[in-house]
């Protein structure tokens, strides 16, 4: 009996060995062919990751926050990727979803942390062109979540690249669901501790033209832009305009106007003083504004008959027109002020704030009759017409797969910082800076080759280092587009005058304090003996 027992328990054994074994070489065969099934599908329409984001599974924009972390362990995933960046890969609204969510949470769910960032970025992306607004700010918030987990919240390098990203995205999902000071205070939050930084600054998006108050947020932002970049004056001044600070916006066309002239250009841009004379008539100085229109008027006559015209003179013209407008309706001459007004069709050259403010004056009292062309619309419906126009661009943009995306930004390259550290804080015998000042201008030229974000980045607080060394407290700067290029790169440039606070040509509009950019820049590029003591640290850890 024991004998049997042992016979039947061995051949049970060797039954279930056996089914055990036929079940494994199933699996396997199951699992070979899914392997084969999901490599012919990556030839096909590529890897997971590109139909998520459009990007290869290693990035090497990454690397240099891993090593900066100390996260030397994730060096091994940013090693050449197979593949190469094809955005036409991309999948489209729930179909990108999937892809992404696969990478996210799936079997094979992305283990590097620098990695699932942007692709939780590229989901909630994807969830905007699936309309599904909510199931996007849930990424955006998962992925802020990842950031602080990481110790990424509060790098001075992943707040101005990367992080950027998170307002960027939560701003476009709140703007889709209706909430436009929403989405303001999104995009505005990002940069509530930025006031130097070039690049930052000019991407990040206000909304002014979905919401009717000017916020002291947005305010500070268009005031710091400018001050970096001097003609984001006319972007400023207009949206005072919007307001009916006319008198403000004025205050800004000067300081552009008295930047401008300070440069000694032989050449001066007529439909600048056209705009400032619009403002200052808006704003009830007349003497002034008359001033303005007169020089802009004989200085578009006189570059034209010394065969050196402006740009564009029909802009000129349209701008003085509406100056004229005002004139005559200042001058007590109503109707024909609203006929010469509603002559146009559409006013397209002068800020919306002006058209309005002249729309709404023209309008009171007006007839019937006298309400057609370009007065037959109310201010408000103006300003609506302005919203409706670009909200449709944006959702129009959500079709195409591409205009989105442009939503997230690459981290920056901590390395082209660091390196801009001992040119950026040489500060005698400087080679950022010509040798002496213009003789015609006074100002001095400071220049830097190579990326463009760290090349503005670096003029700006060599030239912080510049005033300190001077014994004044800042300084005032005209940033110029990036020009010839050299085997370093495309050269910025820019014209600085080192002033104290008290001083002539120290517009406040214009002013930079040497202080406070050293104390926010230098985050960046730290000085030679701050990075040495930096690299210490890190190869010690």
């Amino acid at each position: 009996m024991k004998r049997f027992l042992l016979g039947a328990a061995a051949a049970a054994m060797s039954f279930n060995a056996s089914a055990a074994l036929a079940e494994t070489r199933e699996e396997k065969a199951a699992q070979l062919e899914k392997d084969k099934a999901q490599k012919e599908e990556e030839k096909k329409l590529g890897s997971l990751y590109l139909r998520c984001d459009g990007k290869p599974n290693n990035m090497t924009d990454g690397e240099s926050f891993a090593r900066f972390l100390g996260a030397v362990t994730l060096l091994a995933l940013f090693a050449p990727s197979p593949e190469s960046p094809d955005p036409s890969k991309r999948l489209f609204a729930e179909k990108g979803v999937d892809a992404c969510t696969r990478l996210i949470d799936g079997e094979k769910a992305e283990g590097n942390g620098l990695r699932r960032l942007p692709l939780i970025l590229a989901r909630g992306l994807h969830q905007i062109e699936a309309k599904n607004y909510q199931a996007a700010l849930d990424d955006v918030a998962k992925a802020r979540a990842e950031a602080a987990a990481l110790g990424l919240i509060g790098n001075p390098y992943f707040d101005r690249s990367m992080g950027l990203s998170f307002g960027r995205v939560e701003a476009e999902a709140r703007l889709r669901m209706g909430d436009p000071a929403g989405a303001q205070a999104a995009s505005l939050s990002q940069i509530r501790d930025i006031t130097y930084g070039f690049v930052p600054l000019l991407l990040t998006r206000t909304y002014a033209g979905f919401n009717r108050e000017l916020r002291p947020e947005e305010e500070r932002v268009d005031a710091a832009t400018a001050r970096i970049l001097a003609p984001m004056v006319l972007g400023y001044g207009a949206r005072l305009e919007e307001v009916g600070r006319f008198a403000d916006a004025a205050v800004q066309y000067e300081a552009m106007i008295a930047t401008i002239e300070s440069l000694k250009a032989k050449e001066k841009e007529s439909s600048l003083y056209a705009r400032a004379a619009i403002a200052h008539a808006l704003a009830g100085e007349w003497d002034r504004a008359k001033e303005r229109a007169d020089f802009a008027r004989s200085n578009m006559t006189d570059r034209r008959a010394r065969g050196v015209p402006d740009d564009d003179s029909s802009r000129i013209v349209e701008l003085l027109d509406l100056y004229e407008v005002l004139r005559l309706e200042h001058d007590g001459q109503a109707p024909q002020a609203r006929r010469s007004f509603a002559a146009r069709s559409q006013w397209v050259e002068p800020s919306l704030g002006q058209v309005m403010e002249a729309d709404r004056r023209l309008r009171e009292g007006a007839s019937t009759e006298e309400l057609f062309g370009a007065l037959a619309k109310a201010p408000e419906d103006l300003w609506q017409e302005r919203r409706d126009a670009e909200l449709a661009v944006k959702l129009q943009s959500d079709t195409d797969n591409k205009e989105l995306f442009n939503l997230i930004l690459p981290y920056a390259k901590i390395d082209d910082f660091e390196d801009r550290s001992n040119v950026t804080w040489r500060v005698a015998k400087s080679k950022m800076m010509a040798e002496k000042p213009d003789e015609d201008s006074g100002m001095w030229r400071l220049f830097s080759a190579g990326n463009v974000q760290t090349a503005a980045d670096s003029i700006v607080l060599h030239a912080a280092l510049q005033a300190k060394a001077k014994g004044k407290e800042g300084f005032t700067l005209v940033m110029l587009p990036p020009s010839s290029k050299t085997a370093y790169g495309p050269v910025a440039t820019a014209w600085v005058r080192f002033v104290d606070r008290s001083e002539a040509g120290a517009e406040a509009s214009r002013f930079l304090s040497a202080a406070d950019v050293i104390a926010e820049l230098s985050q960046l590029i730290p000085s030679p003996e701050t990075l040495k003591a930096r690299k210490k640290q890190a190869k010690a850890v």
